[in-house]
């Protein structure tokens, strides 16, 4: 039986689910798709990391692959479709947080008396308006007014586990909110 044969009968039994013929395609592709990943990227740790994930999305979808005639091609190809969705998200990211310490670069963080701040006003207080009430009125007590997370739990009657989680929310929505600006 030939190689294009054996790798036709490994890959119709891996879209049935076979544990063995993924422990083939595994064995047989993994150096060499490693070799290629870490040529690519330039990092052992990553190139692992994004085939580990690459060789469990294929078994997870073993039954929804499509027929293929090259099966060297079709997996050369999805782990560069991996590496190069990676390389993108890294690109975003690494953007995404440039521009969120620009801004905090720009308000110089906040300052003592956040009130008369020009900066502040005109760059953070306007985004307090895209949270609901509730959050607003909990990011003033605990940052303008300087009350402990305890504090604002007692005076509104709340668990202050509630509390923490709306700072944590309100921030996470203003951060959004900066990096896209």
């Amino acid at each position: 039986m030939s190689n294009v044969e054996n790798e036709t009968i490994i890959w119709s039994q891996l879209r049935k689910a076979d544990p063995e013929a993924f422990q083939i395609l595994y064995d047989k592709y993994w150096t060499p798709l490693f070799l290629y990943a870490y040529r690519t990227l330039n990092n052992k740790q990553e190139a692992q990391d994004i085939l580990q994930l690459f060789f469990s999305d294929l078994w997870e979808k073993s039954t929804t692959l499509p027929f293929v005639t090259d099966l060297r091609y079709y997996l050369f190809r999805g782990l560069k479709n991996r590496i190069l969705n990676s390389i993108r998200d890294k690109q975003i990211e690494e953007k995404q947080i440039a521009a969120f310490y620009e801004v905090l670069d720009e308000t110089d963080t906040i300052p003592d008396d956040p009130i008369n701040d020009i900066t502040f006003k005109d760059k953070i207080l306007p985004l307090l308006e895209i949270l609901p009430p509730r959050m607003q009125q909990v990011l003033q007590m605990h940052y303008l007014q300087g009350l402990s997370v305890t504090d604002i739990a007692d005076e509104l009657g709340s668990a202050p586990q509630t509390i923490r989680n709306q700072l944590n929310i309100a921030l996470k929505r203003l951060r959004e909110k900066l990096v896209v600006r």
